[in-house]
């Protein structure tokens, strides 16, 4: 009888969800004449996405910057029935009567992305810009698909604007070995609002580097002895010490389902080459699906190898590179604490944005136990994850208002600010004007000032990173249930001996990992 009603019920479930779907907005909405569109274009599930976007726009209405531009954003239909309608935000700035619409257009699998491409980019007028791309192969058929579009509409074609995409490079099933730079796929209309994959290695591993207790490094013994060795004419002896006393190996596993995984893994690699005279051992899993905790039979073939490794490198630190979601990583991390307790005391995780402050903070009650994973481990954020309101506590000290990260509220800030900055323009008669075309809107972020994009379209290194460190706490042999998370700011600049990274620390705060309460300084 169980059986029976469950599969009633699941039928009954199915149904609803085609009924649901069934009734989603399959056209693009209409313009006001004088007004102008961009589409936002992600999941139907996405309600958490679209809530944090609009957050960002609300965040950047009520900053000094938005307040001095007149900006003014109306959030009447923004949380519309997520299900059947259209939502949308709409901005306009004092001083103009024209006004930009942000629509979320939802996919599904009868409104995929081919189709949006093609029914937005054939109305009249189109949108001036899409506004998506989360994943690197969802930006890649993006890019794709306006592609083709473009061949049809010319510059009408809306620009893409690439929010959290990284890959440098994309694969789109030809013979191209070396795979297509994602912004050339739909050259020149293509803007990344993110960095790049290439660009968070560069700055992870000058951070890595720039920090005595993350560094990879040989048995500091060996290197003393063979510098008294050497001093004391034994050179032969010495030169063996100092082979022996070489960096620590530097690990990297990649998963081949996910282009982001192997796209930042190789850019590690080759960041680790230039940096370090590490060996560099490198694996492959075919899928990353798999278990909560338990990783899949090619993750644990590939943990059992990589403990074998280790324990051939005792009271050394090498450097495990792993860049996938928090749910593979996690995976790897507690099957190799359990089959190598004592070697993994030494190593170093680091991982790319795809685990953010919220899964070693926010949500480490059910994500992340430190004691199950008692690796020191570096993220990175594309903006500052916590830009929290401070407080005052009773007694004295400093709390903050809030344990969410902030680097996406901040970044969907930041596109807001460019739109808002390039949308709108004094024409000469010293009126503000909104851009009539994608190609005009195209030309207005290529002259922002100070610059955002390069030529290629991509995100400038000197707009700045964010790295974040969780420091496991050990006592003796044993790992405590409470770690140490610092946060990072980063600036790139160029020197006469090449591109240097000066780091500096933000914030750092003790973390219960029996707890959730709010940190404090």
């Amino acid at each position: 009888m169980r059986g029976i009603r469950l599969g009633i019920y699941l039928v009954l479930a199915a149904a609803l969800a085609l009924l649901v779907y069934a009734f989603i907005s399959k056209e693009a909405r209409p313009v006001p004449e004088s007004d102008r569109e961009i589409a936002w274009i992600h999941a139907a599930t996405s309600g958490l996405l679209w809530e944090r976007f609009v957050g960002g726009i609300q965040r950047f209405e009520e900053s000094p910057e938005g307040r001095a531009m007149g900006l003014r954003v109306d959030y009447d239909r923004a949380y519309l029935d997520q299900t059947a309608a259209v939502p949308d935000v709409v901005l306009s700035r004092a001083g103009s009567s024209q006004r930009l619409h942000i629509r979320w257009y939802k996919l599904t699998s009868s409104t995929d992305i081919a189709y949006w491409a093609r029914v937005l980019s054939r109305r009249t007028p189109p949108p001036l810009a899409i506004i998506g791309g989360g994943s690197s192969d969802r930006a890649r058929d993006l890019a794709r698909e306006l592609h083709l579009a473009e061949r049809e509409r010319g510059e009408l074609t809306p620009l893409l604007l690439i929010t959290t995409a990284t890959a440098d490079r994309v694969y789109l099933g030809d013979e191209h070995v070396e795979g297509h730079e994602l912004t050339r796929i739909y050259a020149d209309r293509s803007f990344r609002c993110c960095f790049t994959n290439s660009q968070m290695a560069e700055a992870l591993t000058a951070f890595l580097l720039s920090q005595p207790e993350l560094r990879p490094h040989g048995p500091e013994s060996l290197m003393v002895g063979g510098v008294g060795q050497a001093l004391g004419g034994r050179v032969l002896a010495a030169a063996a010490n100092f082979v022996m006393g070489l960096p620590a190996p530097v690990f990297t596993i990649e998963w081949e389902d996910d282009p982001y995984s192997l796209d930042l893994a190789e850019h590690f690699r080759a960041e680790l080459r230039q940096r370090l005279p590490s060996r560099i051992v490198n694996q492959r899993v075919p899928y990353s699906t798999g278990d909560y905790f338990r990783p899949n039979t090619p993750e644990s073939n590939a943990v059992s190898e990589l403990a074998r490794e280790l324990t051939a490198y005792p009271q050394q630190r090498p450097l495990l590179v792993l860049p996938a979601g928090d749910k593979p990583v996690r995976r790897v991390l507690r099957a190799l604490a359990v089959e190598a307790p004592l070697e993994v005391r030494h190593s170093v995780a680091v991982t790319g944005d795809s685990i953010n402050l919220d899964v070693i903070f926010r949500d480490r009650a059910t994500s992340w136990n430190v004691q199950e994973l008692p690796f020191p481990l570096v993220l990175f954020a594309h903006e500052d994850p916590v830009d929290w309101k401070p407080e005052w506590k009773e007694g004295g000290g400093q709390t903050w208002k809030g344990c969410s990260a902030t680097h996406d509220l901040l970044l969907n800030a930041k596109i807001a600010r460019l739109l808002v900055e390039a949308a709108w323009r004094d024409d000469s008669e010293g009126r503000l004007v909104l851009a009539a075309t994608p190609e005009e809107l195209r030309t207005r972020l290529m002259a922002l000032d100070p610059a955002f994009f390069d030529a290629s379209g991509n995100r400038l290194r000197a707009s700045g990173a964010y790295v974040v460190w969780l420091q496991p706490q050990f006592a003796q042999n044993r790992v405590l249930s409470r770690g140490v998370i610092s946060v990072w700011s980063g600036r790139a600049a160029e020197s006469p001996q090449g591109r240097q990274w000066h780091w500096q620390r933000l914030k750092q705060w003790t973390v219960e990992y029996g707890s959730t309460a709010a940190p404090s300084s």
